[in-house]
């Protein structure tokens, strides 16, 4: 079952999944406000204390996630840094609410995962419901990764809520789409094309 929570840290390292603090804001004190459903995933944590605070992050690989942290003393300055996700984890990317684009560590059950048949067929996901219950915001992320645990592009990425398309995406490795006050019983299948021969790998997970 899908649980949405809010935690609060008063915790200088965990940072990561404030939405839309600005750079000026005391590091000692951070709101997790957009978390994924299932609490059981982890964040990318900005922990070197001289650059605290979150700005973007992305999936280098399926296990490693880059993280951009801003300065505490300037926001102009910007730190680099790459978490490993957990040996149970893999690396979703999905731009939340306030189009921060943001690589997060999914738990292998909160995941669908399938690989392509051949180039040009559309292969998909299981099409179920999220347990959110009435009316909560859900963020679809979903990421092709080749062989190598590299993202790739592919030719297409699509969505689908109860049998109807969200959009489409070509030429790209991840999509997004936010579905606003979505009702607990629609069925989500993910869906991609890719356009190779190649062994392509899709993972897909719902935050909110």
């Amino acid at each position: 079952m899908f649980i949405r929570s809010v935690y609060t840290f008063i915790l200088v390292a965990i940072i990561s999944v404030v939405i839309g603090i600005p750079l000026e804001r005391s590091p000692d004190l951070a709101i997790n406000s957009g978390i994924s459903l299932i609490k059981r995933d982890s964040y990318p944590n900005c922990t070197n204390q001289s650059s605290p605070f979150y700005q973007s992050s992305y999936c280098a690989t399926s296990t490693i996630v880059t993280i951009t942290c801003a300065s505490a003393g300037n926001s102009n300055l910007s730190f680099i840094l790459r978490q490993d996700c957990l040996p149970n984890e893999n690396c979703i990317d999905y731009v939340d609410q306030q189009n921060v684009s943001r690589g997060m560590c999914a738990d292998f059950k909160n995941i669908r995962k399938w690989n392509n048949k051949d180039s040009g067929s559309r292969t998909c996901s299981e099409n179920e419901a999220y347990d959110t219950g009435d009316g909560k915001d859900l963020i679809l992320g979903l990421t092709t990764y080749a062989t190598t645990n590299n993202p790739i592009r592919v030719q297409m990425l699509e969505a689908f809520m109860s049998g109807n398309s969200l959009g489409r995406l070509f030429n790209q490795y991840n999509y997004t789409k936010i579905i606003k006050n979505y009702d607990g019983n629609s069925t989500i299948k993910y869906c991609f094309t890719a356009g190779t021969t190649k062994k392509i790998t899709a993972l897909a997970a719902a935050f909110g």
